[in-house]
């Protein structure tokens, strides 16, 4: 069992790290719009900030219409 914790310190060691050098990419008041085909890795890149850096459309879909599926807006 000792070698899997220590696999597990490991790789955390290594996802703490990515997520320091993604904090250090950027200067407060960046603005940062990932771009991309599903599955490039746009919310995995996203998932190494902190939330409250992070605005997600999903998220700010449901809050308006109290349904993240709806994929447009009609402004009047």
């Amino acid at each position: 069992m000792a070698g899997y914790d220590e696999q597990g310190a490991s790789l955390k060691a290594a996802a703490d790290h990515e997520q320091r050098q993604a904090v250090a990419l950027f200067t407060p008041g960046t603005l940062v719009v990932p771009v991309g085909p599903g599955g490039s890795g746009k919310s995995r890149f996203a998932a190494m900030f902190p939330s409250s850096w992070v605005v997600c459309l999903d998220e700010l879909r449901e809050r308006v219409s109290g349904d993240f599926s709806v994929k447009f807006s009609v402004l009047s």
